[in-house]
């Protein structure tokens, strides 16, 4: 069988998406190096030219993972649109993310989904919690949001209503809880940023 040339990207970028496949599959645990190689159709070599580790691979993994959903929040954050707007479609973005945050850990056995959790959980703060507080010194100077304690807040929010999600709002199925959660997380909003207009994050 002839063996297929790929561009060094193109090869990294297919390892990667095997990976994750396999990963969410049967679980990093469950997973080999040796599966790994035998679905990309490479040798082994090939995977430790661009990986040392399985370890790596995930880590790998899960920065594509936040780059994209962070070159989306930037999007909105720069738009020409004011504050609360731009708030509002950035907790609608990151409430939704948190779903598929939620059942991508999930496939993971215990151990290794706490690691993975406390990992996204630290990228999701450093990343988005600086765009969260320049959104809110917009919505003060537009006098649509009134803090005198900006930082503070938009690490409460950041934190408070992550931990919230992860412990309540994404192990249900149930319509009415769902409900009662988005509703709650737009009150917190609403309150806790003093907002002139109330948030609607229903999608």
């Amino acid at each position: 069988m002839v063996r297929i040339s790929k561009k060094p990207e193109e090869r990294k970028k297919e390892l990667l998406n095997i990976a994750e496949k396999l990963f969410l599959k049967q679980g990093f645990d469950d997973t080999s190096i040796n599966q790994i190689v035998k679905e990309a159709k490479v040798a082994k070599g090939t995977f430790y030219y661009y990986f040392k580790s399985k370890d790596e691979i995930l880590s790998s993994i899960l920065k594509r993972y936040i780059d994209n959903i962070e070159k989306e929040i930037k999007k909105i954050s720069n738009e020409k649109s004011d504050a609360h707007s731009k708030m509002e479609n950035i907790f609608k973005k990151l409430f939704y993310t948190q779903i598929e945050d939620n059942r991508f850990t999930q496939q993971f056995k215990s151990d290794t989904g706490y690691k993975i959790k406390a990992k996204l959980d630290k990228a999701f703060f450093n990343k988005f919690q600086p765009i969260i507080l320049n959104v809110i010194k917009q919505g003060i100077e537009e006098k649509v949001f009134n803090t005198s304690y900006p930082q503070r807040i938009s690490e409460i929010l950041l934190l408070g209503i992550q931990g919230y999600m992860h412990n309540h709002y994404l192990y249900t199925a149930d319509k009415q809880t769902y409900n009662s959660n988005i509703k709650a997380m737009e009150e917190l909003l609403t309150r806790t940023l003093q907002a002139k207009y109330k948030f609607n994050l229903t999608v």
